[in-house]
């Protein structure tokens, strides 16, 4: 997965803790319909549209997001999962497919998505990635909020499960979050913290990575958020500069 970060990459998301999570989903299912919904964001764009900026994946234009999702599922199809997650993984994905046409990136898609399918409820992170990634070409194309809530309530879901145990092994107070106007959930085990009321999907994007310090400063905090902050992308640090998508993207374009 690639994020809007200006360091080296993206530290792997630890998903031990998601089987909590998984029982009863139909993650194939998932990964197909993101597929599905990615595949129809792109098929009919003009081409000075693939050519654009992907503000989640500022390295990375709509084309070359496509082609890492396709390298993707030819890597999981193909076992090809040294180094995954990494880089240099990703790096690749985009590199070899560099000459491709987009009908070309959609139809090698097409032909490795049964086999993603069928190691997806064992693989929940290659549905996470697709997930986000399916978002991110959403923010690039000027569409504003989530496509699926299930699929983002999953992926969101994923991530929670391990900021509290994060918290902890930094030390760090426990953080109440209030997410849609909802019941408080706290996380973490040490002494009160601050409290946040927070938009789910705002969420989902800040923790992957796609907002900067500032932004994430700008949220309805109770308390003083540095210390959450520090920590607060599950990828490493944030991005320095704002990250403008959906209709802020389309606004500033």
């Amino acid at each position: 997965m690639r994020v809007a970060t200006e360091g080296t990459g993206a530290s792997p998301l630890d998903l031990t803790d998601t089987i909590a999570i998984v029982r009863g989903m139909d993650l194939a299912g998932m990964y197909s319909g993101t597929h599905r919904r990615a595949a129809q964001l792109v098929c009919d764009l003009p081409t000075r549209a693939l050519f654009r900026t992907v503000p989640g994946c500022p390295e990375w234009r709509v084309q070359d997001l496509v082609a890492h999702l396709s390298g993707l599922a030819y890597d999981v199809q193909t076992g090809n999962l040294e180094g995954v997650g990494t880089d240099p993984w990703t790096a690749r994905q985009v590199a070899e497919r560099i000459d491709r046409t987009l009908p070309e990136l959609l139809a090698e898609w097409d032909v490795s998505d049964p086999a993603v399918q069928a190691v997806a409820d064992g693989s929940p992170r290659t549905v996470i990635d697709c997930v986000v990634h399916e978002h991110d070409l959403r923010g690039a194309l000027g569409i504003a909020g989530p496509s699926e809530p299930s699929a983002v309530d999953f992926v969101l879901g994923a991530v929670l499960e391990r900021l509290g145990p994060r918290l902890d092994e930094a030390g760090v107070r426990s953080l109440t979050l209030r997410v849609d106007g909802g019941a408080p959930q706290v996380h973490g085990t040490g002494a009160p913290g601050a409290e946040l009321e927070i938009d789910s999907f705002e969420l989902f994007r800040s923790l992957f990575g796609r907002r900067s310090p500032e932004q994430v400063r700008a949220y309805a905090w109770t308390s003083d958020p540095e210390l959450y902050i520090a920590m607060w992308s599950f990828f490493g640090p944030l991005p320095e500069h704002d990250v403008l998508e959906g209709q802020q993207f389309a606004g500033a374009h």
